[in-house]
């Protein structure tokens, strides 16, 4: 099945001309076009509640046979789904999520948990759109890798990676690493459907975990100096 991401509709039909339009979720929009492909059975799909989340929680539905689906952003109450959803499952994806599974929940995956984090993996934890800001990185990307017990310390799958232009704010940095946890996403789930285990790369986690309290004093620092609205 051929699957891909576009930032409008207007660049979608002019590489798929005649193709009927395609479903709206807000600043993305996605289609699966071709033969069916094999499911990737049950899934638990917990992600925050951005446009770009909503819009990977429609394409997992989409290859998978079944799916529990959990949109939570920090601050909501807590939520009784995982609990209920990580009985009988195969896989539990993560996707910009920042819902902490235990040790005990990972396990009940049968096949295994992955994240798509929203970060290259030299930002691990929060906050990395503030800090690539803050830093003047010149580059920025994401990270999809197998969960363990430990926050974005699990083996890394794929990354993705992309310049960081000289107007970049967070807010702007933010959208483009969502539409890029996206192609990820699309990546791994059109290689599950084949029936292969997504392989490891040779890529390895660094630096610092970055905690909230840490992106709390960032934020604090950045405020004068950037427009950030997250």
């Amino acid at each position: 099945m051929k699957c891909d991401v576009f930032a409008d509709e207007r660049d979608r039909s002019q590489q798929f001309p005649g193709l009927p339009p395609s479903r709206d979720t807000g600043r993305y929009r996605t289609f699966v076009c071709g033969v069916q492909s094999p499911m990737i059975g049950k899934v638990l799909f917990i992600a925050d509640k951005s446009d770009v989340s909503y819009a990977a929680a429609e394409v997992v539905t989409l290859k998978a046979s079944d799916v529990t689906t959990l949109h939570w952003d920090y601050g909501d109450p807590p939520s009784d789904t995982i609990s209920g959803a990580t009985v009988d499952i195969d896989w539990i994806l993560s996707f910009k999520s920042d819902v902490l599974l235990t040790a005990d929940e990972l396990k009940k995956a049968r096949l295994g948990a992955i994240n798509f984090h929203p970060a290259p993996p030299w930002y691990r934890g929060i906050g990395g759109y503030d800090y690539a800001i803050q830093r003047k990185d010149l580059r920025f990307g994401a990270t999809c890798h197998y969960m363990n017990d430990r926050i974005d310390a699990g083996a890394i799958i794929a990354t993705t990676e992309f310049a960081i232009s000289p107007d970049e704010t967070a807010d702007s940095l933010k959208l483009t690493c969502g539409s890029s946890c996206l192609r990820l996403l699309l990546e791994v789930l059109t290689s599950m459907a084949s029936g292969v285990r997504p392989n490891v790369s040779l890529t390895q986690w660094s630096g610092p975990l970055h905690t909230r309290a840490q992106l709390a004093r960032a934020r604090g620092f950045l405020d004068d100096q950037v427009n950030y609205k997250g």
